[in-house]
This record gives C-alpha cells, structure tokens and sequence, in this order.
C-alpha cells in the first residue's frame, strides 16, 4: 500500500513567480486598510501578486506594534573612498 502525501494550498499559487511584485510603503498601507475593512487575505494577496505568507507577516507586524510596517531601503553598502583615488591625476 503506497503512503498517502497531504500537500498544502499554501505553496501552490496561481500565479506565475516570475510575476511575483516588490511591495512598497504605499502598497503596504493599501494592504493594512484592506486588512481592517475585512478583505480576504488570499483576494489581496492575488491584487498584489505576493503570497498569502507575505501577507501574515505584514499583519502579524502590525498587530505587534499597531504601526504601519515601512520597509528598508534595500541597497549595497557605501565603501569609503581611498584618498589616493579621491586625488585627481595629473
């Protein structure tokens, strides 16, 4: 008798990752007020093209500290200049 697997909806979405959209502070607020009026997670989750988890998150972190969520600049870290470099050349 062969083992029976139980898979979760949670993983398969119906969308495309390629598809999948960075969030934004704006996008973030939008979700916090769709959130309170009652939305469906999985129906904002699907506007937004993230996934239902990323969701939870947002509104895990809300619940925890009833501020909006702002997200970090993500960007590489500045090295300092050499001085050599910084001179210009003759």
């Amino acid at each position: 008798m062969a083992k029976k697997f139980v898979l979760s909806r949670n993983y398969f979405t119906n969308f495309n990752p390629i598809l999948v959209r960075k969030l934004t502070n704006k996008r973030v607020r939008w979700i916090i007020k769709q959130l309170n009026r009652g939305t469906p997670i999985k129906e904002i989750a699907a506007v937004m093209r993230v996934t239902p988890r990323r969701i939870y998150q947002i509104q895990r972190q809300y619940r925890e500290t009833n501020v909006i969520p702002i997200l970090k600049q993500a960007r590489r870290k500045l090295k300092p200049i050499d001085p050599k470099t910084q001179e210009p050349t003759p």
